[in-house]
């Protein structure tokens, strides 16, 4: 069921109050106390050394710091992918699906489009696209390519560095070449779609691969905005691995 209404017992990251609620479900302590360290009473080994987050004791040294617990058991918690459409209630009613299926609906959905292209010489070379590039991320052997692919906050999808990540990646790559100029995009596909479709989180719920990895990612997330440091992406702990996310796991769709 999609729902703009937060749950509460679900582990996420919409904002730092969100951070601070998860972060005090996974120590075991008030939201106070993750909010004493937000507002400034950061440990003096992080403020020595910020390569301290890729420490793989960090999780740890915090829950002590807060003088709580690291709870390792937590299976899931909500992810965020970006994406663009058309501002229907039924756009996702699949799901969200792997990169190689979710590319074939894509294309026939925004079909009318590319009105005066042809619609089977970009479906083709957006499918070869998507081999090739699950083949360099080590995916070969998923038939239906890697993805959905989703962010452990919704400030990293929001603003994801690197190609912007409501475009859809099957234009990018080295099979666009000479397309439309030097770049290896289909520069001009990109275009029409962002004039017509629009951009857009997927709130969902999903397997957390990493649990310490995950608590760190918050810490890092909280860290940064308290300080004011540029966008850094620091984790993604959830791995699609070319399984389709249900509808029924799709908490809220999320317009920008």
């Amino acid at each position: 069921m999609v729902t703009d209404e937060p749950d509460l017992k679900i582990f996420s990251c919409d904002d730092p109050k969100d951070a601070i609620r998860t972060l005090s479900l996974i120590h075991g302590v008030e939201a106070a106390e993750i909010e004493r360290v937000y507002l400034g009473d950061w440990p003096d080994f992080l403020q020595q050394d910020f390569n301290s987050f890729d420490s793989e004791f960090f999780p740890w040294l915090m829950a002590d710091n807060v003088n709580g617990k690291l709870n390792c058991e937590f299976q899931e918690a909500a992810y965020y992918h970006r994406a663009r459409y058309d501002g229907s209630e039924t756009w996702f009613d699949n799901g969200l699906l792997s990169s190689g299926e979710g590319a074939v609906e894509f294309l026939h959905k925004t079909r009318s489009s590319y009105e005066g292209y042809d619609f089977d010489q970009i479906l083709a070379i957006c499918e070869v696209n998507i081999r090739e590039r699950t083949d360099l991320e080590g995916g070969g052997t998923l038939k239906s390519g890697g993805g959905p692919y989703a962010f452990d906050t919704f400030e990293d999808a929001k603003y994801g560095i690197g190609e912007n990540y409501e475009t859809p990646e099957m234009f990018i790559g080295p099979r666009w070449g000479g397309w439309c100029g030097p770049t290896e995009a289909a520069t001009d596909l990109i275009e029409i779609l962002s004039r017509s479709l629009k951009p857009v989180i997927v709130k969902f719920i999903g397997k957390v691969e990493d649990q310490e990895r995950y608590t760190t990612g918050l810490w890092h997330y909280l860290y940064r905005v308290a300080n004011g440091l540029e966008y850094m992406p620091f984790t993604h702990t959830f791995l699609g691995r070319g399984v389709t996310v249900p509808y029924e796991r799709i908490i809220s769709v999320i317009d920008l």
